[in-house]
Protein backbone atom coordinates (compact mmCIF):
# COMPACT_ATOMS: atom_id res chain seq x y z
CA UNK A 1 0.00 0.00 0.00
CA UNK A 2 1.09 3.65 -1.21
CA UNK A 3 2.21 5.60 2.24
CA UNK A 4 0.36 9.04 2.18
CA UNK A 5 3.41 11.19 3.82
CA UNK A 6 5.85 9.61 1.57
CA UNK A 7 4.30 8.59 -1.64
CA UNK A 8 6.49 5.23 -1.31
CA UNK A 9 4.93 1.71 -1.00
CA UNK A 10 5.04 0.90 2.51
CA UNK A 11 7.73 -1.59 4.05
CA UNK A 12 9.61 -0.16 1.50
CA UNK A 13 13.25 1.54 2.78
CA UNK A 14 12.94 5.72 1.93
CA UNK A 15 14.16 6.82 -1.38
CA UNK A 16 16.08 9.47 -1.97
CA UNK A 17 14.84 12.86 -3.43
CA UNK A 18 13.48 12.02 -6.92
CA UNK A 19 13.77 14.06 -10.37
CA UNK A 20 10.61 13.62 -12.67
CA UNK A 21 11.76 12.41 -15.92
CA UNK A 22 10.10 13.50 -18.85
CA UNK A 23 10.95 10.65 -21.16
CA UNK A 24 8.92 7.48 -20.79
CA UNK A 25 10.97 4.26 -20.73
CA UNK A 26 11.66 2.02 -24.08
CA UNK A 27 7.78 0.21 -24.89
CA UNK A 28 5.93 2.79 -22.94
CA UNK A 29 3.40 4.02 -25.95
CA UNK A 30 -0.13 1.97 -25.65
CA UNK A 31 -1.42 -0.10 -28.16
CA UNK A 32 -5.59 -0.28 -28.73
CA UNK A 33 -5.96 -0.44 -25.24
CA UNK A 34 -9.41 -2.89 -25.07
CA UNK A 35 -7.50 -5.80 -27.58
CA UNK A 36 -6.69 -8.67 -25.89
CA UNK A 37 -2.89 -8.76 -24.26
CA UNK A 38 -0.24 -10.68 -24.63
CA UNK A 39 0.51 -10.65 -21.31
CA UNK A 40 -2.94 -12.83 -20.17
CA UNK A 41 -1.52 -15.97 -22.03
CA UNK A 42 1.01 -18.52 -21.03
CA UNK A 43 2.92 -20.68 -23.46
CA UNK A 44 0.18 -23.18 -23.29
CA UNK A 45 -2.87 -21.02 -23.99
CA UNK A 46 -0.79 -18.89 -26.47
CA UNK A 47 -0.31 -22.00 -28.10
CA UNK A 48 -4.17 -22.73 -27.96
CA UNK A 49 -4.80 -19.57 -29.49
CA UNK A 50 -2.47 -19.66 -32.15
CA UNK A 51 -3.43 -22.87 -33.49
CA UNK A 52 -7.19 -21.79 -33.14
CA UNK A 53 -6.02 -19.18 -35.51
CA UNK A 54 -4.63 -21.52 -37.73
CA UNK A 55 -1.11 -20.81 -37.27
CA UNK A 56 1.48 -23.04 -36.68
CA UNK A 57 1.57 -25.03 -32.93
CA UNK A 58 5.33 -23.36 -32.47
CA UNK A 59 3.94 -19.40 -32.98
CA UNK A 60 2.93 -19.51 -29.27
CA UNK A 61 6.68 -20.22 -28.06
CA UNK A 62 8.05 -17.73 -30.51
CA UNK A 63 6.34 -14.89 -29.19
CA UNK A 64 6.66 -15.43 -26.11
CA UNK A 65 10.39 -15.81 -26.70
CA UNK A 66 10.83 -12.49 -27.86
CA UNK A 67 8.16 -10.90 -25.42
CA UNK A 68 10.26 -11.96 -22.05
CA UNK A 69 13.54 -12.96 -23.60
CA UNK A 70 14.54 -9.93 -26.02
CA UNK A 71 11.70 -7.46 -24.86
CA UNK A 72 9.75 -7.09 -28.11
CA UNK A 73 6.29 -6.33 -28.22
CA UNK A 74 5.75 -5.12 -31.66
CA UNK A 75 4.95 -7.95 -33.72
CA UNK A 76 6.39 -6.14 -36.83
CA UNK A 77 9.85 -6.99 -35.03
CA UNK A 78 9.34 -10.66 -34.83
CA UNK A 79 11.40 -11.67 -38.13
CA UNK A 80 10.59 -15.46 -37.45
CA UNK A 81 6.94 -15.11 -37.51
CA UNK A 82 5.94 -15.38 -40.82
CA UNK A 83 3.72 -12.43 -42.17
CA UNK A 84 0.75 -14.07 -42.41
CA UNK A 85 1.30 -14.54 -38.54
CA UNK A 86 2.18 -11.20 -38.04
CA UNK A 87 -0.69 -9.83 -39.60
CA UNK A 88 -3.12 -12.21 -37.82
CA UNK A 89 -1.34 -11.49 -34.46
CA UNK A 90 -1.20 -8.07 -34.50
CA UNK A 91 -5.11 -7.60 -35.30
CA UNK A 92 -5.79 -10.26 -32.02
CA UNK A 93 -3.46 -8.35 -29.36
CA UNK A 94 -1.81 -5.52 -28.47
CA UNK A 95 1.68 -5.49 -26.68
CA UNK A 96 0.52 -3.07 -23.89
CA UNK A 97 -2.31 -2.03 -22.65
CA UNK A 98 -0.87 1.03 -19.97
CA UNK A 99 0.19 4.29 -20.64
CA UNK A 100 3.75 5.73 -18.85
CA UNK A 101 2.59 9.08 -17.68
CA UNK A 102 5.82 9.67 -15.26
CA UNK A 103 8.65 8.19 -14.52
CA UNK A 104 10.50 8.79 -12.07
CA UNK A 105 14.08 8.10 -10.16
CA UNK A 106 15.74 8.67 -7.16
CA UNK A 107 19.47 9.54 -6.30
CA UNK A 108 19.72 5.37 -5.10
CA UNK A 109 18.29 4.36 -8.25
CA UNK A 110 14.44 3.15 -7.06
CA UNK A 111 12.76 3.71 -10.27
CA UNK A 112 8.60 4.74 -10.19
CA UNK A 113 6.37 4.22 -13.00
CA UNK A 114 2.94 5.98 -12.94
CA UNK A 115 0.59 3.94 -15.47
CA UNK A 116 -2.58 4.97 -17.22
CA UNK A 117 -5.22 2.21 -18.48
CA UNK A 118 -6.97 2.78 -20.96
CA UNK A 119 -10.15 1.73 -19.14
CA UNK A 120 -11.61 1.14 -15.76
CA UNK A 121 -10.09 -2.41 -15.37
CA UNK A 122 -12.14 -5.66 -14.92
CA UNK A 123 -15.20 -4.89 -12.70
CA UNK A 124 -14.90 -5.37 -8.82
CA UNK A 125 -16.33 -8.69 -7.08
CA UNK A 126 -19.71 -7.59 -5.10
CA UNK A 127 -18.19 -9.40 -1.90
CA UNK A 128 -15.04 -7.26 -1.71
CA UNK A 129 -14.97 -4.73 1.44
CA UNK A 130 -15.85 -1.04 0.12
CA UNK A 131 -16.30 0.72 -3.20
CA UNK A 132 -16.78 3.78 -3.06
CA UNK A 133 -16.15 4.06 -7.01
CA UNK A 134 -14.64 7.30 -6.80
CA UNK A 135 -11.52 7.28 -8.95
CA UNK A 136 -11.76 8.52 -12.64
CA UNK A 137 -8.11 8.91 -13.16
CA UNK A 138 -7.20 4.85 -13.78
CA UNK A 139 -3.77 5.61 -13.12
CA UNK A 140 -1.47 2.73 -10.52
CA UNK A 141 1.87 3.15 -9.59
CA UNK A 142 4.31 0.47 -10.40
CA UNK A 143 8.54 0.75 -8.32
CA UNK A 144 11.89 -0.85 -9.12
CA UNK A 145 13.87 -1.68 -5.87
CA UNK A 146 17.50 -2.29 -6.61
CA UNK A 147 19.48 -3.40 -3.62
CA UNK A 148 23.20 -4.95 -3.86
CA UNK A 149 21.74 -8.40 -4.39
CA UNK A 150 17.60 -7.83 -5.90
CA UNK A 151 15.87 -6.02 -8.18
CA UNK A 152 12.76 -5.96 -6.34
CA UNK A 153 9.57 -5.31 -8.38
CA UNK A 154 6.69 -3.56 -6.33
CA UNK A 155 3.57 -3.68 -8.63
CA UNK A 156 -0.08 -2.77 -8.16
CA UNK A 157 -3.21 -5.14 -8.30
CA UNK A 158 -5.93 -3.17 -8.30
CA UNK A 159 -6.79 0.61 -8.96
CA UNK A 160 -7.26 2.39 -5.79
CA UNK A 161 -8.16 -0.04 -3.02
CA UNK A 162 -11.67 -1.15 -1.53
CA UNK A 163 -10.34 -1.47 2.26
CA UNK A 164 -10.12 2.66 3.15
CA UNK A 165 -7.17 1.95 6.07
CA UNK A 166 -6.49 4.94 7.54
CA UNK A 167 -3.12 5.34 7.37
CA UNK A 168 -2.96 4.51 3.29
CA UNK A 169 -3.74 7.03 0.59
CA UNK A 170 -4.88 4.45 -2.03
CA UNK A 171 -7.92 3.64 -0.70
CA UNK A 172 -9.28 7.18 -0.62
CA UNK A 173 -11.02 7.74 -3.85
CA UNK A 174 -12.40 4.39 -3.32
CA UNK A 175 -11.84 1.20 -6.17
CA UNK A 176 -12.41 1.51 -9.71
CA UNK A 177 -11.62 -1.72 -10.75
CA UNK A 178 -9.13 -4.35 -10.74
CA UNK A 179 -6.17 -5.22 -12.85
CA UNK A 180 -6.51 -8.24 -14.70
CA UNK A 181 -3.39 -10.58 -14.81
CA UNK A 182 -2.37 -9.42 -18.08
CA UNK A 183 -1.57 -6.00 -16.91
CA UNK A 184 -0.11 -6.88 -13.47
CA UNK A 185 2.15 -9.03 -15.40
CA UNK A 186 2.73 -5.45 -17.85
CA UNK A 187 4.09 -3.92 -14.61
CA UNK A 188 6.77 -6.25 -14.25
CA UNK A 189 7.70 -6.78 -17.74
CA UNK A 190 7.74 -2.74 -17.58
CA UNK A 191 10.36 -2.65 -14.94
CA UNK A 192 12.35 -5.06 -16.28
CA UNK A 193 13.10 -3.35 -19.60
CA UNK A 194 13.90 -0.26 -17.72
CA UNK A 195 17.84 1.09 -18.54
CA UNK A 196 20.05 -0.69 -16.32
CA UNK A 197 17.39 -3.49 -14.61
CA UNK A 198 17.47 -6.25 -16.59
CA UNK A 199 16.21 -9.19 -14.84
CA UNK A 200 13.85 -9.08 -11.70
CA UNK A 201 14.38 -11.31 -9.19
CA UNK A 202 11.78 -10.61 -6.97
CA UNK A 203 8.04 -8.98 -6.87
CA UNK A 204 5.98 -7.91 -3.59
CA UNK A 205 2.49 -6.75 -4.20
CA UNK A 206 2.94 -3.34 -2.08
CA UNK A 207 2.04 -1.11 -4.82
CA UNK A 208 -1.99 0.26 -5.22
CA UNK A 209 -4.66 -2.59 -4.07
CA UNK A 210 -5.65 -5.49 -1.85
CA UNK A 211 -4.21 -8.17 -3.55
CA UNK A 212 -6.09 -10.75 -1.85
CA UNK A 213 -9.06 -8.93 -2.95
CA UNK A 214 -8.48 -9.25 -6.55
CA UNK A 215 -7.18 -13.05 -5.72
CA UNK A 216 -8.23 -15.22 -9.13
CA UNK A 217 -5.95 -12.09 -11.15
CA UNK A 218 -3.17 -12.47 -8.59
CA UNK A 219 -3.19 -16.14 -8.70
CA UNK A 220 -3.16 -15.99 -12.84
CA UNK A 221 0.15 -13.06 -12.98
CA UNK A 222 2.41 -15.48 -10.32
Amino acid sequence: MNDPDTDRPAGTPAAAPTTASTTAPAGSSASAPLAESLFEHDLASLTATCEAMALPRRTGGQVLKWVYEKGIVDFAQMSDLSKDARAKLTERFCGLQGTVIRHQVATDDTQKLLIEWGDAGEAPAESLLRIAGTRTDRQTETVLIPTEDRKTACVSSQIGCPVGCRFCASGIGGLDGNLTAGRIVEQVWRLGRLEGVGRVSNVVFMGMGEPLANYDNLLAAL
